[in-house]
Parts: C-alpha cells; structure tokens; sequence
C-alpha cells in the first residue's frame, strides 16, 4: 500500500511512531528503529536498532543513509536531533498533544508512508468523534496516575503529568479531571518535596509535576492509574510502595486501576484501542 511514498528508507526513532508506520502499512520502508520499539518477526531480522530515544546512535543513524527521520521532540533528545538536521537528513518531528491532534499527525505519516487513504484513518476518526459525543454523558471522576517514582535515600516522590500532556487530554474524553492538573514540576526534584527552595524553571518542561507524601495525604481522588510504563507500577516493589503510602496516608482510599502504558503514552494508532478500551477498564 505504500507504492506512492516518496520515501524508501525511514528511520523511526519512538515507539509510538514505530507502531503507527507498521500498522499504516509502511513496514517494509524501515530500516532503523529505537531499542524499545515494537517489531513484528517478519521485520526484526532486516531493522537496525539504534539506541534508546534519548541515547541514540547518531553516527549509526547517519551511516544507514535514511531518507526519512521520524521523531518525537518529547521522548528524544533535541541536540541529537539537531545532530541529524545538521548531517543533512529530512527529519520530521511530531509532538501531538490531544486526540486530534495524534489524528492530524497520523494523517501526515500515512502520507510519508505511501498510504494517504489507510482504512484505519477514516476508522480511527469515527472512533473518535463517537466519543466525544459520548463524553457528555460519562459520569466524571478524578484520579491520579504516577509516571515514575524517586528511589533511594530521598523521601519518597511519584512524578505525573499535567494538563498540557497527551494523556490527560486523553482521559478528558471519558470524563477524567487529573486531580493534579495544575501542578507544574519544579526545579530542582528536591523543591518539589520540601528539600530545597524553587529555581527559576528557565524554559525547563514544567508539565511533569513531583508529588510526595504530603500531597499523598491530602489525595481525594475516586481513582488511582497504575501504568507499566514508563515506570512499571505492575511490578510489586513500586505498586506496594504506593499502596502502603496510600493506606498509611490518603484521606480516602481510591479504587486502584492497573491500565497498560501504551495506551495512556503511545500518540499513534495506538490511540485506537485507548479509546476502545479505556471506558471498559475505568467504569467496569
């Protein structure tokens, strides 16, 4: 389906992006991928790995000779980035931030791809505009969902996001109200849990707040979010680190939610199956 792409060699360097090429039928045009990006069989012999979304193989990546780079200027590292722009390689930075937005993105990548008229476009689309026309009548509910949590000898801290992320745009469309959505992060990690006065955030991301136990203490949330990633709040050290905290010290105890990462935190076509799965795993 892709014979019309301009593009024959595609480097692809996030997960989410990786997932969405091969489910728009663009497989067969990749030739580099992240370390944590998903590869059916039929591709894992014939794709280079190149490094984790933040640590990449620069050098590896120019010497493959891509005629596409595909990325994400959250999950990468912008000097890498630039690094490439630099080398002369076409790179294509997304940064879909709501549903829609992770519509029109996929729109462009279907056309980098060869297949501008992909089914799962049109399907994705009437998916979406059914649920925004059910989320009016979804009851609301607040939660709270951890991303990653402190280790070591610091008090304990979980981060989470804010309202400028993809996921809780995400979760709005069933009727989520993050109980932290106007929490920003500070600078530096210990100012967020008491340990040092606040920097100046100097252009800093500020939409990853740290959260500790005092703010635990004071939760009143109808529900807690526990991904396995990017931290894998499934495993039992960090989900019964939260839970102890919670029992020893929430003013009401929330239902606790296990959800599977990629579909909170992958912006592609992975939103799919979100919005498929989502309102059975919140309300059920």
């Amino acid at each position: 389906m892709n014979s019309q792409s301009s593009f024959r060699r595609i480097a692809a360097l996030v997960p989410s992006i990786t997932d969405s090429v091969i489910g728009l039928d663009g497989g067969n045009l990749l030739i580099a991928v992240s370390d944590y990006c998903p590869l059916p069989d039929g591709l894992s012999g014939h794709v280079e790995r190149v490094g984790g979304p933040k640590s990449l193989e620069v050098n590896k990546i120019i010497s493959l000779e891509p005629d596409l780079v595909l990325a994400n200027c959250e999950e990468n590292d912008r000097q890498q980035i630039e690094t490439l722009v630099q080398a002369g390689l076409r790179v294509e930075v997304e940064f879909p931030l709501t549903p829609r937005q992770v519509l029109e993105s996929l729109r462009r990548l279907a056309v980098w791809c060869g297949a501008p008229g992909h089914p799962a476009l049109s399907e994705l689309e009437d998916l979406l505009e059914r649920c925004e026309t059910a989320a009016s009548k979804l009851p609301p509910f607040t939660y709270f969902c951890p991303i990653w949590a402190g280790q070591g000898k610091q008090p304990d801290w979980w981060m989470t996001f804010n309202r400028g992320t993809y996921p809780e745009a995400l979760l709005a469309l069933f009727g989520g109200r993050n109980v932290f959505s106007q929490r920003e992060r500070r600078y530096p990690l210990g100012a967020n849990i008491g340990l040092y006065a606040a920097e100046d955030p100097a252009g800093r991301d500020t939409r990853y707040p740290v959260v500790g136990i005092d703010d635990l203490a004071m939760l009143r949330v109808d529900c807690v979010l526990l991904p396995d990633e990017p931290m894998n709040f499934h495993l039992d050290v960090p989900k019964q680190r939260l839970l102890n905290r919670l029992k020893e010290t929430a003013a009401i105890q929330p239902r606790i939610i296990p959800v599977d990462g990629a579909l909170l935190f992958w912006p592609g076509l992975k939103m799919a199956q979100a919005l498929e799965r989502l309102p059975e795993i919140l309300f059920l």
